[in-house]
């Protein structure tokens, strides 16, 4: 049964992607979150021959949730675009993730361009997503809250697209299906 709606949702994905629909408004126009459409596309493996480029090019590991470890790990990448953003405000800033920290639920990352306060209690889910667009393979990282809204996210520029692999590696993914149910009112 989820199996038919996971498929339905990247289809639905797929087709809206190459009309040039945001993640966001993607998520809005199929009634679920933004949170869940990612998850419907964790397991996917292009590469094994699970699902064609064509059916969606969009693919995602879902992270452990040791997020002071994952950030930690971001400063080898380079620089990076960083995302925040809600319904009112969009926040990009490019940089490098230097001098990570954190203390219990707080992280810091103080190191130029890149200045954020990181109240790790409110996320959830993250995962690690590989998209093919017409400009070429995006990869980022993508991190929401309990309901699915996004929280923040780490795109690598294309020069560091082959990096990637050190932050999705089998230490920070966790094996299994995206979620339980993709219309919950949480990401699984």
């Amino acid at each position: 049964m989820f199996d038919q709606q996971y498929q339905t949702i990247r289809k639905s994905f797929a087709s809206l992607r190459r009309d040039g629909v945001r993640h966001r408004d993607i998520a809005d126009k199929l009634g679920i979150s933004e949170g869940e459409l990612i998850a419907a596309h964790a397991g996917v493996a292009i590469d094994a021959g699970a699902i064609e480029t064509r059916d969606s090019p969009l693919q995602a590991v879902r992270l452990r949730a040791e997020w002071p470890g994952i950030i930690g790990a971001i400063e080898p990448l380079g620089e990076v675009m960083a995302l925040t953003r809600n319904a009112h405000c969009v926040h990009e800033k490019s940089g490098v993730y230097r001098g990570a920290s954190h203390s219990e639920r707080v992280g810091l990352v103080l190191g130029g361009a890149i200045d954020l306060r990181i109240f790790y209690r409110q996320w959830a889910h993250g995962f690690a997503v590989r998209e093919t667009t017409d400009q070429g393979v995006q990869r980022s990282l993508q991190f929401f809250d309990a309901a699915g809204a996004a929280i923040h996210k780490i795109f690598l520029r294309p020069e560091r697209k082959r990096r990637t692999r050190t932050s999705t590696s089998p230490r920070s993914a966790t094996p299994g299906r995206p979620c339980a149910t993709p219309t919950s009112s949480s990401v699984c």
